[in-house]
């Protein structure tokens, strides 16, 4: 979703910020072999609204010297206190000029270019109603048309910027192919840090905070009054995610289970991971896979393989952390023969998920509990 601006905002920043930002990223008219520095970049929409003012500019410069000499082009622009942008090297090039002057290289973010895309065109109207006076002050109709031909610089601005703009969106956002998931180190590490929280206590409206961990005694649709399963994440790639995520957390807290005084208290606190239980019954002892199939979260045949991908990217993040958490957080309550075989529960069950989910891909069993007996392992671990 793009911001939103106001004419308002376009306003109070052109009046109080604009020309001093312009001559600072610009050295006073010079181009730096390394672009510009916007200053201090003071928040998002500032630098939005001076990308889209620049681009206006630098559209109308183009067309005031391709229409006028050089030289008087610049002395106008002077006289409409616009710094001179257009380079010789730049040949009149929108996406020339934004790569020279770095501000290509800054536009970073795709909420960058989705904001641009849409504040542009009110930018340029804004900075063409406030030209149009200083034009109409000449006599001359003739000379109005000729060099200052409004429809010459909305085409060639929306032409030029909205293909810079495309080139860097392909960039930024390359094709997923067919089934519209991304996955890669940085997208996992925002979303386990910043999202699967938030998503988990609204998947699983039943859960309390307790103690500095959440804890999750149900896992039930009805007592979490959810209408609708497999979809706690925003999109296709976040529901798999928090999937992983839930099975993993749910396979770590199991290698404590024959240690109960550290199960609901000790390493969810050091950990600030949640305990997860699947309800009356089993509890805490149900097998992961079985786990999620009771909340909803199970992949379906189609999607294990793309599941498994992603599993075995998500595993390693998580197994790190895990093991940080025994080493630093927990070194005084956990002796090292404890700590060993800890480690060694988690790499075999790892392995087997893995062999498990690898059959149910290509099994005829209708459930994943099949699966799970038919390989010879419990639904229920001992207690």
């Amino acid at each position: 979703m793009t911001t939103e601006y106001s004419i308002n905002e376009i306003e109070a920043y052109y009046s109080e910020c604009f020309s001093k930002d312009l001559k600072g990223y610009f050295e006073n008219g010079r181009l730096s072999p390394w672009g510009g520095c916007f200053p201090s970049r003071r928040n998002h929409k500032e630098w939005v609204i001076f990308v889209s003012l620049t681009a206006s500019f630098y559209a109308i410069q183009v067309c005031l010297e391709q229409k006028w000499s050089r030289d008087s082009a610049i002395k106008l622009m002077y006289e409409l206190g616009v710094n001179w942008m257009i380079f010789n090297a730049d040949f009149n090039l929108l996406e020339s000029f934004l790569e020279r002057s770095g501000i290509k290289r800054e536009i970073n973010q795709i909420k960058e270019i989705e904001d641009i895309l849409d504040v542009a065109p009110m930018v340029l109207q804004f900075v063409i109603e406030r030209l149009e006076p200083f034009f109409n002050s000449y006599q001359s109709d003739g000379f109005k048309k000729e060099f200052f031909d409004k429809n010459f610089i909305v085409g060639y601005i929306r032409h030029s910027l909205f293909e810079t703009l495309r080139i860097l969106y392909r960039q930024y956002k390359p094709s997923t192919g067919l089934t519209g998931i991304v996955f890669n180190s940085k997208i996992f590490s925002f979303y386990y840090r910043q999202k699967f929280l938030g998503q988990l206590k609204r998947y699983f409206k039943s859960a309390k905070d307790d103690e500095g961990f959440v804890e999750i005694l149900y896992i039930y649709d009805g007592v979490n009054d959810r209408w609708e399963d497999g979809r706690p994440g925003d999109d296709a790639t976040e529901n798999i995610m928090f999937s992983i995520i839930f099975m993993y957390m749910i396979m770590a807290e199991q290698t404590f289970l024959e240690k109960v005084e550290f199960r609901e208290v000790r390493f969810h606190q050091c950990s600030k991971w949640p305990f997860i239980s699947s309800g009356p019954g089993a509890g805490p002892y149900l097998h992961p896979l079985r786990t999620l199939e009771l909340a909803g979260l199970i992949p379906t045949k189609s999607e294990t393989s793309l599941y498994l991908e992603m599993a075995l990217k998500i595993f390693p993040v998580l197994r790190e952390e895990f093991f940080s958490i025994l080493n630093n957080k927990m070194n005084d309550v956990i002796d090292g023969h404890f700590r060993v075989r800890i480690k060694k529960l988690l790499f075999n069950e790892e392995n087997n998920i893995k062999r498990i989910l690898e059959e149910w891909a290509i099994s005829s069993e209708r459930t994943i509990s099949e699966v799970i007996q038919k390989l010879g392992f419990r639904i229920v671990k001992p207690f």
